[in-house]
């Protein structure tokens, strides 16, 4: 409470791009990405990144819980150098997910049934970031969509539906199927559960009971140990 509108920033939802004029600007307060001035470098340095990630078949994309699964008997940095990782599309699709602009929800549902989970991933995270923008006349349909990610083979795909889902009204559907994250998902798939269970909590859309009550019995280990012992301490 004690930070300025600048300091403030830093906690508030962040646009999908940013790009700064150190030179004038040393502390980077005033995003410049939508300044026609600055338009031919913004494309450069775009292009030029682009080009870096898929010279060097950037894993940052895919979420840690399914390292174990797409790698097999070898290295997610081997499966990243072959041709089943989709990147360039995967690049694309993480694009339009994190550009908040409900434009582009069409595409996301259409990802939703794709055959590869990270784009999958993505596509729910796409429905994810756009919450509160929405049509209404749209809700529907897209929670029916998300409702199917629920129950998909990958459990990060299911965490970030269910939050998803829970932001549009429906807590119920997602806490069940982040409870069966907690019980069933890997280390990495788990503490991203437990991560959007705090975030519904924070919102008012899962109560502190509810949320204490999908951890209360389990056991984790360090670093999974951390949400469910600080929600286990909060007070109603």
């Amino acid at each position: 409470g004690r930070c300025n509108e600048a300091q403030a920033a830093y906690w508030q939802p962040k646009p999908s791009e940013e790009f700064y004029v150190v030179a004038d600007d040393p502390f980077e307060l005033t995003n410049r990405i939508d300044d026609a001035s600055q338009a031919a470098r913004v494309a450069r340095l775009r292009a030029a990144l682009r080009s870096e990630m898929l010279a060097t078949r950037d894993t940052g994309f895919i979420p840690e819980g399914m390292f174990a699964k797409l790698a097999g008997d070898k290295t997610i940095y081997d499966y990243a150098q072959s041709d089943a990782y989709p990147l360039g599309k995967i690049i694309d699709l993480a694009d339009r997910a994190t550009d908040r602009n409900v434009a582009h929800l069409a595409d996301l549902l259409t990802a939703l049934n794709d055959p590869h989970p990270v784009m999958r991933y993505w596509a729910v995270t796409g429905c994810l970031i756009l919450q509160g923008s929405i049509p209404e006349d749209q809700t529907a349909e897209v929670k029916k969509r998300l409702g199917e990610r629920l129950h998909d083979e990958s459990m990060d795909v299911r965490v970030v539906a269910a939050e998803a889902i829970g932001f549009l009204g429906e807590a119920e559907a997602a806490l069940k199927s982040l409870a069966t994250v907690l019980v069933d998902g890997n280390a990495y798939e788990a503490l991203a559960a437990e991560n959007s269970l705090d975030f519904l909590r924070e919102a008012g859309l899962v109560s502190l009971p509810q949320a204490q009550g999908l951890v209360r019995d389990l056991k984790f280990t360090e670093p999974a140990n951390r949400i469910p012992r600080y929600l286990l301490e909060l007070k109603p």
